[in-house]
């Protein structure tokens, strides 16, 4: 999830077909990334979770534009968020 997510946001189209034929049968429900506790933490996981997240059954409480102002730190190709 975390390396679609990634390319998703980094922009980077020859990792992002990597990822095509990687999926975890085990997962059958979504869980979330990280660990939530309460009510609140939950209703923002559920507006919040990037697209990349929910395709693989994982919800954050992480909007994609966050996770591409972290990612932009460590990789180049990583537009930043425009505000």
């Amino acid at each position: 999830m975390l390396l679609d997510l990634t390319a998703e946001v980094a922009h980077l189209p020859n990792l992002r077909a990597r990822t095509k034929g990687l999926r975890d049968a085990r997962r059958k429900r979504p869980r979330y990334f990280p660990s939530v506790e309460g009510t609140f933490e939950k209703q923002l996981a559920a507006t919040r979770t990037p697209e990349a997240a929910s395709r693989w059954l994982f919800m954050m409480n992480m909007t994609e534009e966050s996770f591409r102002e972290m990612v932009s730190k460590h990789v180049a190709s990583a537009p930043l968020p425009t505000r």
